[in-house]
């Protein structure tokens, strides 16, 4: 259901990149989103979804569909020139990336620059890409959406504590299955009378997007609506580590993203309203922030800090073993030296006690 939802809302930025935005601040709220769909490697049907959502977006406004080698000398190239067909630019373009875990691969062996680079092309801002062999190359307000899939394993060999700092991974949205479910079928050679059902009524949203271009408001009950989560929010990360107190200020941006997609898909000419902000709410808290939540654990935990604050909220929230925490962070050999340096600070004291099976085992509680 999460993956299914996020595919539709992916298909939904990409045709109202620069239709749209939610007329709020200095320069509006645009519903450019980068999502990654996060689970086990082949068993969560991540590649699935976002190819549903490339197949769908390609029938229905297929010039908003990027380039699949995305290197950034080429992707900026791509979009700096003009379609063919429209003559118009292509500084609005959603990217897909099924299998981003080797992308990932190549950023970190041979793209040092490429992260960076997708920060500058979310925010929006004018862009200029200096070329090894070449002229420089602009892309005007560049408008970009991108939907990626990614398992775990990948997640926790390529990305470290840094990747937070530089605000790469602080730009996404993530989405993790609930539960696993039964597989379902690729689209067919010859489409079904419900897919095709499907593709003419994105077709017809599309129209009536490109129709009446510009901004939309937020009803004085989605307002209401959007300040009360906020503080909950803000409530919520007050415990937290830092790194998730700024991902929150993200988060609550990425919150109005969703509430204009969701708008769009009731109604794509009025103000975004109460219940469309209330489905983005329950979407963004209920999938993406303890998808967050995971994602950080997976690519933070051999950084010692990190996984200092980590095990310190946990032992605060409730005395934990030294078998429970080992099987939470599998594998990872800096537990026992966050461990043993929260002993020798006085920070965690340690109790002997017999487990339900009636074994001695080591119980570590905070001590303040």
């Amino acid at each position: 259901m999460a993956f299914g939802t996020a595919s539709a809302l992916m298909s939904l930025s990409g045709i109202s990149i620069g239709r749209r935005w939610i007329n709020r601040g200095a320069s509006g709220v645009k519903p450019n989103i980068y999502m990654m769909l996060v689970g086990e490697s082949s068993v969560a049907r991540k590649s699935t979804s976002v190819t549903m959502s490339r197949k769908i977006l390609s029938e229905a406004d297929e010039h908003r569909v990027g380039p699949v080698d995305y290197t950034m000398e080429g992707l900026v190239r791509w979009m700096a020139q003009k379609n063919p067909e429209t003559n118009k630019s292509r500084n609005k373009v959603m990217l897909y990336a099924e299998e981003f875990g080797s992308d990932l691969a190549r950023m970190e062996a041979y793209a040092k620059t490429v992260m960076g680079d997708l920060c500058r092309l979310y925010d929006g801002e004018t862009f200029t890409k200096v070329r090894a062999h070449g002229p420089e190359v602009t892309i005007d307000k560049p408008r970009v959406s991108m939907f990626a899939a990614c398992a775990y394993d990948m997640l926790s060999r390529h990305l470290t504590f840094k990747d937070w700092s530089n605000g790469f991974l602080m730009r996404y949205l993530f989405v993790a299955p609930h539960t696993m479910r039964d597989k379902t079928a690729l689209v067919p050679e010859h489409p079904t009378a419900e897919w095709q059902h499907a593709v003419t009524a994105f077709r017809v949203l599309r129209d009536d997007v490109v129709r009446n271009v510009g901004p939309l408001a937020l009803t004085q009950q989605a307002a209401d609506l959007y300040v009360q989560f906020s503080d909950f929010i803000d409530q919520q990360v007050a415990s937290l580590s830092h790194l998730q107190q700024v991902y929150s200020q993200r988060f609550l941006t990425s919150v109005l993203k969703l509430a204009l997609l969701f708008q769009i898909d009731l109604s794509p000419d009025t103000s975004v309203t109460e219940p469309a902000m209330r489905a983005a709410i329950n979407f963004a808290y209920d999938n993406c922030w303890p998808s967050f939540l995971v994602c950080v654990e997976k690519t933070t935990s051999t950084d010692f800090q990190s996984l200092f604050e980590q095990v310190g909220r946990l032992i605060r929230q409730k005395p934990e073993t030294k078998r429970a925490l080992s099987r939470r962070f599998s594998g990872n050999r800096t537990l026992e030296d966050v461990i043993g340096y929260m002993q020798r600070m006085g920070l965690v004291n340690t109790k002997r006690s017999l487990n339900a099976s009636g074994n001695p085992e080591d119980v570590l509680f905070w001590s303040h």
